[in-house]
């Protein structure tokens, strides 16, 4: 399966960090859960759209608080790929772009996303680490 690979970073240290609010990542215009009710990750493998350009995520962090959204879009050229007559032709995907809403951190809601780094823009089978998320925290 083609997925791209993320890893959460501290904005401050610069090192890996944990997603302890509950994450939950849908697509759009779908609506199709691609992580569901996730928490105390820092990593994540999601697969990306074959159909269109453009994959727009709604990242929604779940506090006891409530819950707020934020969207993610990744502009990307895909590639049909065919390894033999037993397997059915795969899709791979460049990434040209990639794009986030902007929100401070506040009490109720201290996790954002302050910025995400495409580290390899080439999203095939290998499991190789595609996207920084940089996260900051209140």
């Amino acid at each position: 399966v083609v997925r791209s690979e993320y890893t959460f970073v501290n904005s401050l240290t610069n090192k890996e960090t944990t997603i302890t609010e509950v994450l939950t990542v849908t697509a759009l215009p779908s609506d199709t859960t691609l992580l569901n009710h996730s928490t105390n990750i820092s990593k994540m493998s999601l697969p990306m759209g074959y159909a269109n350009t453009v994959d727009s995520l709604l990242f929604n962090f779940d506090t006891a608080e409530g819950r707020v959204i934020d969207t993610v879009c990744i502009e990307h050229t895909n590639i049909p790929h065919f390894e033999s007559l037993d397997c059915g032709t795969s899709v791979f995907h460049i990434v040209k772009n990639v794009s986030f809403s902007k929100r401070k951190p506040a009490e109720a809601f201290p996790t954002v996303i302050d910025s995400i780094v495409i580290i390899n823009p080439k999203v095939t089978y290998d499991a190789t680490e595609n996207f920084k998320i940089y996260i900051s925290t209140h």
